[in-house]
């Protein structure tokens, strides 16, 4: 089964590496609110490079579908919640009144440090959990992919208006 899913990963991943235009022909084929189903039906379609970059990095005999579909989504999936504990205090901060904008300045100022630091334990915990699934080699490649995609993982999943 392991064998089976690894073939149909390497066929996806040798579609996606084909450029822009094959994306583009893979979207018009399936709506951006459905992916592929080869990959995961339920994964968001901003989500597929990332895991296609995933794929690449680690080698598609380290990493099953559904362990790359769960990494991924559970990093995708704790961004949002980072930002909207921020937006919302920028939100008080848009309507509080003179008087009170200090001290939403200063609320806004305490919880961007504590996401700021959740993040950074967020991303030690998965480098760790890394270290343990995957084989020492592949941890120095998974560190530095992390590292280098941050920006990436920080924008969190894209929303088609």
């Amino acid at each position: 089964m392991k064998a089976i899913l690894n073939i149909l990963f390497a066929l996806f991943l040798m579609n996606i590496s084909l450029g822009q235009t094959s994306q583009e022909k893979i979207f018009e084929d399936n709506p951006p609110h459905q992916p592929p189903a080869i990959f995961a039906a339920s994964m968001p379609p901003c989500l597929i490079g990332v895991a296609n970059q995933y794929g690449e990095v680690l080698g598609v005999s380290e990493l099953t579908l559904k362990e790359a579909k769960a990494f991924i989504t559970e990093v995708h999936a704790k961004v949002p919640e980072f930002k909207q504990r921020v937006r919302k205090l920028e939100l008080q901060l848009v309507q509080a009144s003179k008087d009170e904008k200090y001290d939403v300045y200063e609320k806004l100022l305490r919880e961007l440090s504590e996401v700021k630091i959740e993040a950074s334990l967020f991303h030690e915990s998965l480098v760790k959990r890394a270290r343990k699934k995957f084989m020492p080699k592949d941890v120095g490649i998974l560190d530095r992919f992390i590292v280098n995609n941050q920006e990436e993982f920080m924008k969190g999943p894209k929303l088609n208006k």
